[in-house]
């Protein structure tokens, strides 16, 4: 006997006693030591801040990253799954500063130790919720042995890492422009701020300014410069045209003006042009600067292929310090350098001193224009980057800086790129691929305080500029610094390391410790060895799973985690770090807006497993364009109609098994996973058979090729088919009343419906475990009387199980089924009413014949070259296929039509008397004789009576009056 199934069972209820089971059955840790010494399937799972509560996008990437762990753990691999925590960088730093009303570093670098001690404490505050988060969509994770990379252990790796990488010479210090924010007084990595679009579309000053050019060979003469940054015009040293265009000399009213000669436009109308001059003549002339600084070798025009014609005026305006291509025609020209800027993007000379050069624009703009130098000016709108976590317009700014040589790595990472295998294709040379090509030096030093402090020590002798020390230290490890300094510490964060010197072993004086921690992004990216604090202890259990077989994140990763995974494990281990790349797309609003608690665009996550459960979420999520890199409109709806149409249909039919199944006690006789005998030769369970058999190999096929989505999507139609066709169809198999004395062949039939369905149920269980774990752990345990689905074998198909040619033909039968209930839909008749022939243009199996005759309810199926029209023919066509229907309806039809309508109404009268759908009646009737003379013992039969009497039922338990078509027609029944 089985449990019995609540038909109207509330699957979000049911998913929270599936949850009570595995915890006090300890199943997860179960199905580890199930495996403990099978074959290793390595999976690094990136670390997440807990900074704030779980969002969709979080749900989506851990339920990809639990149901590729459970695939492989059912397929008898052994699958570590460690939690982890991102706990520095400007995440937290933000936090705490709002929460200590700080306004900029100076208010921090008071009190380092006391801004990171509650940093530290502040970190894990809403571990708790993700925790419970996790575990309510059935996400199997270690959190008790999770990673933090605050962990001394952790920081100790990456400091070896990055010495490693310094003994290779492929790290470096240099002044490069990076991108900066003057909020948070620290620069950002390119990718950092690309990866999750910090781009906004601002409106900003497009000014065209004048510059007079000196000497007597143009007067009343000038450059016309075009800038969106009037602020940097403080910082101007040269300007640049490019060598390889045109350039015009152009009178208007008085004054001449040179530009490039296809951007005229820029001068409007009334203009006269005198001369043409190659960009390249244009070199080392001269102009009188807007401010003017004493300088050498400036103020002169310079030439660059960078110089667009696109827009302005073909003469781009050169402030080194602020623009990446100013950085470098500085080097290339000898130019000077004006750094005027602190590390809080405010003035530190001039008229603006202490003024933040944004707010200070317009103040400059009015300036300049009052002092004649403004040509004209508009507002342009164009695309700017912003920081993503304070939301401070950036700015580009010269920084001393450490870098890893990613140039110098290019070509390893582009020959290691081509060992993974990315889910979508089109990453490996598309987003990722072209990602590696163009990618800049990596910027890993940040101007912060709670990261992982950078182990550089620097000597700082400086008596005088000529015996200046440049002696650096690299520190790989926390012994080293042991043995050097004499001193161990608890807790390697600021300000306490900031406390470790140590003697200069070239000049004596003091080696300390540069101010900088990393980039958080170096901590993600270290993980793989990181973890297991490699090198210094763990070494063979790193080696074991180093690189990973599987890797998800959302797409945006390609840029980030993805990334710096791929560049350290190259630059340090020589292979790419993971084999297997599943990226998702990014889910937005219903609206299409990204998710947004002021937009009100989204409903909590919680709010819809609470509502719909775990595994409809989960579902719809693996099932989604998403799982392809695609984006997703996240609609509640959709979420809905899956919970409405799958796993309604699929609750269904298991609460029907059990139902029938125990009222007919039924035992199975055969070992789980062993498919039923089909001697009798029930076509139905053969199809049904063959059609699980060619899902479970495709379901494998698409797992094994890391296609989350195509697996997925195979569930919905399978269960479509053995609910609306296979017991729909074999439901008076499972109703029928077994022979007295047993053992007929009619008891057999039905016994092998019961093994079917059985066996089907068990067998899709065990499919559908990585996907929905919880519903599939509901029906394994109660048809198998095993502990729990997630400590078996994953099905692997049986070939000879899978018989092509009957799908095909089931499939053709269903064709024209449909087909046929379309025709009738309309000629507006009624499923109920049998019909005299469904004509088709395709060879049926015979043995198929009876399953479309029943489903159309017609008399006769007949096969035709070619179907005509005809007044009494309605005509239907799917592709090649055609059926036409004769809807000319006899007396006799007609009248077999009203017994079926009866069946409808006494099954209805059944349950409104409230009977079990085992009990027998009795019918009593008045009027439609000829229907019950006719059609009586098909009526009986049909509604489980022993017979149906012509009279009053006088001691009935309900009664109802009918209007039947041809006749008027009232029924008592009465349960015996």
């Amino acid at each position: 006997m089985f449990n019995p199934v609540n038909p109207k069972q509330s699957l979000p209820e049911m998913e929270e006693k599936i949850l009570k089971f595995w915890e006090e059955n300890r199943i997860f840790e179960k199905s580890l030591e199930l495996r403990r010494d099978a074959e290793l399937y390595s999976f690094y799972d990136g670390p997440p801040f807990a900074t704030g509560l779980p969002h969709h996008g979080h749900l989506l990437a851990s339920t990809s990253k639990d149901v590729v762990p459970r695939y492989w753990t059912m397929k008898g691999f052994r699958v570590p799954r460690r939690w982890g925590w991102d706990t520095h960088g400007l995440p937290i730093e933000n936090i705490i500063e709002k929460k200590f009303s700080y306004k900029g570093k100076r208010d921090i670098e008071k009190n380092i130790g006391r801004f990171n001690a509650e940093a530290k404490k502040t970190v894990l505050q809403f571990a708790d919720e993700w925790k419970k988060t996790v575990r309510r969509i059935g996400r199997w994770v270690d959190f008790d042995n999770s990673y933090k990379t605050m962990d001394s252990s952790f920081m100790e790796s990456v400091w070896w890492g990055f010495s490693e990488l310094h003994k290779k010479n492929l790290v470096y210090k240099d002044s490069r422009i990076s991108l900066y924010c003057p909020r948070c007084s620290t620069p950002l990595s390119n990718f950092e701020v690309a990866m999750d679009s910090s781009y906004k579309e601002v409106k900003d000053a497009s000014v065209y300014f004048k510059l007079k050019v000196k000497g007597e060979k143009y007067p009343d003469t000038f450059f016309l410069v075009w800038t969106t940054t009037p602020w940097t015009l403080l910082a101007n040293v040269a300007i640049a045209v490019n060598p390889k265009e045109k350039y015009a000399v152009a009178r208007q009213g008085k004054e001449k003006y040179i530009l490039a000669k296809d951007r005229l436009e820029a001068l409007g109308e009334g203009f006269e042009i005198e001369n043409e001059i190659a960009g390249k003549d244009l070199e080392g002339i001269e102009y009188e600067p807007i401010f003017a600084h004493t300088i050498k070798n400036g103020y002169r025009v310079v030439t660059g292929n960078f110089v667009s014609l696109e827009d302005g005026t073909g003469i781009v305006h050169i402030a080194p310090a602020f623009g990446e291509d100013d950085f470098r025609v500085r080097k290339e020209n000898n130019l000077p350098i004006i750094e005027n800027v602190d590390d809080e993007g405010k003035f530190i000379e001039g008229d603006w001193v202490g003024e933040n050069v944004w707010e200070s624009n317009f103040k400059i703009l009015k300036d300049i224009s009052e002092r004649g130098f403004v040509f004209k000016k508009e507002n342009v709108g164009h695309s700017y980057p912003f920081c993503h976590r304070c939301d401070t317009k950036l700015i580009y700014m010269s920084q001393p800086a450490w870098f890893i040589k990613v140039s110098e790595l290019k070509e390893k990472l582009l020959a290691e790129n081509e060992k993974i295998s990315w889910h979508p294709k089109h990453l490996k040379e598309g987003r990722f691929g072209n990602g590696l090509e163009t990618a800049p030096d990596w910027n890993i030093s940040r101007s912060r305080y709670w990261g992982n402090p950078m182990p550089i020590w620097q000597c700082d002798n400086k008596k005088a500029k000529s015996l200046e020390c440049d002696n650096i230290r690299i520190i790989g490890s926390f012994r080293e610094l042991e043995k050097l300094s004499g001193k161990k510490l608890e807790d390697y964060h600021r300000p306490m390391i900031d406390e470790i010197t140590f003697p200069c072993e070239k000049c004596g004086g003091t080696m300390k410790r540069i101010p900088d921690v990393f980039d958080c992004w170096v901590e993600s990216g270290s993980m793989p060895f990181a973890e297991f604090h490699y090198p210094f202890e763990n070494k063979e259990e790193f080696e074991k799973r180093f690189p990973a077989q599987f890797i998800s994140e959302y797409i945006a990763q390609t840029r980030g985690w993805f990334y710096t995974l791929h560049v350290l494990s190259v630059g340090l281990f020589g292979k790419p770090s993971f084999l297997n790349a599943v990226t998702t797309g990014t889910i937005t609003g219903a609206d299409g807006k990204k998710l947004s608690k002021s937009l009100g665009n989204f409903t909590d996550p919680n709010m819809l497993v609470n509502r719909f459960g775990a595994d409809a979420f989960r579902f719809y999520l693996m099932s989604s364009p998403l799982m392809e890199g695609e984006n997703l409109s996240f609609s509640d709806d959709e979420l809905k109609d899956i919970f409405k149409g799958m796993f309604r249909m699929l609750w269904n039919t298991y609460s029907f098994f059990a139902l029938y199944a125990n009222i007919d006690k039924f035992e199975p006789r055969l070992s789980l996973g062993v498919s039923p005998r089909l001697s009798l030769g029930n076509l139905l369970d053969k199809w049904v058979i063959s059609e699980l058999n060619s899902l479970i190999k495709n379901v494998n096929r698409h797992m094994e090729s890391y296609e989350l989505s195509r697996a997925a999507r195979l569930f919905p139609v399978f269960i479509d088919n053995l609910s609306n066709w296979y017991i729909r169809r074999s439901r008076k198999r499972f109703w029928k009343p077994a022979s007295p004395a047993g053992g007929s062949e009619s008891d057999e039939d039905k016994k092998q419906a019961y093994e079917t369905l059985h066996y089907i149920l068990t067998e899709l269980s065990k499919l559908m475990a990585p996907f929905t774990p919880f519903v599939a752990e509901e029906i394994y345990k109660n048809l198998s009387g095993e502990e729990s689905v997630h400590l078996v074998d994953f099905p692997a198909a049986d070939e000879k199980m899978v018989d092509d040619e009957l799908n095909k033909q089931m499939q053709l039968v269903r064709r024209f089924v449909k087909m046929g209930l379309a025709a009738r839909a309309k000629a507006g008749i009624k499923v109920r009413q049998p019909l005299k022939e469904l004509m088709v243009n395709e060879i049926i199996d015979d043995n198929l014949l009876d399953l479309l005759k029943e489903e159309v309810n017609v008399k006769k199926i007949g096969f035709y070259g070619s179907i005509e029209k005809d007044p009494g023919i309605y005509i239907e066509q799917e592709g090649n296929s055609m059926a036409g229907l004769n809807i000319v309806i006899t007396d006799e039809l007609r009248l077999e039509g009203e017994a079926r309508e009866l069946i409808r109404r006494i099954q209805e009268l059944r349950k409104k008397a409230g009977y079990e759908v085992d009990n027998r009646i009795t019918i009593f009737y008045q009027g439609g004789e000829k229907i019950f003379e006719k059609f009586g013992d098909i009526i009986a039969r049909e509604t489980l009576a022993t017979g149906a009497i012509e009279s009053e039922g006088t001691d009935s338990d309900i009664e109802e009056f009918f209007e039947l078509e041809t006749a008027p027609v009232k029924i008592w029944l009465k349960r015996i």
